[in-house]
């Protein structure tokens, strides 16, 4: 006999609950925050095949230019960095120039919302 699903995420939940007189392990704890330890010769790949979009661009493009901006705050030396992403699949279109973009999108008015952002990562030697 199979349990109904509303079921087992009932019992999930329970299970998961502290039980009473013992104290959950995270309760009034800080999180811990694992810090970089690592400031030199920093490899990175990102591998992004999802057509997800995220402030107006590509996701995957506003993560790895989040992640640069967190590297930068930590005073990280941009020549200790080598970050590539690897768009495949539904992204690939995010690296087309205007006019390639317009003929994939079947308008003629249309820009690649991604172009500045690409250009920026270019900038700070993201392949």
């Amino acid at each position: 006999m199979r349990m109904p699903v509303l079921a087992i995420c009932f019992l999930t939940v329970v299970l998961a609950m502290p039980t009473p007189g013992h104290a959950d392990e995270f309760d009034g704890q800080p999180e811990k925050v694992i810090g970089v330890e690592k400031h030199k010769n920093i490899r990175v790949v990102y591998d992004d095949k999802d057509d997800v979009w995220d402030a107006g661009i590509g996701k995957g493009l506003y993560y790895l230019r989040g992640l640069l901006e967190s590297y930068k705050l930590l005073k990280i030396d941009p020549k200790q960095l080598k970050i590539s992403i690897v768009l495949h699949g539904d992204t690939a279109y995010w690296l087309l120039k205007d006019e390639a973009y317009q003929n994939y999108k079947n308008d003629p008015f249309a820009y690649n919302p991604n172009a500045k952002v690409v250009e920026e990562l270019l900038e700070h030697g993201v392949s």
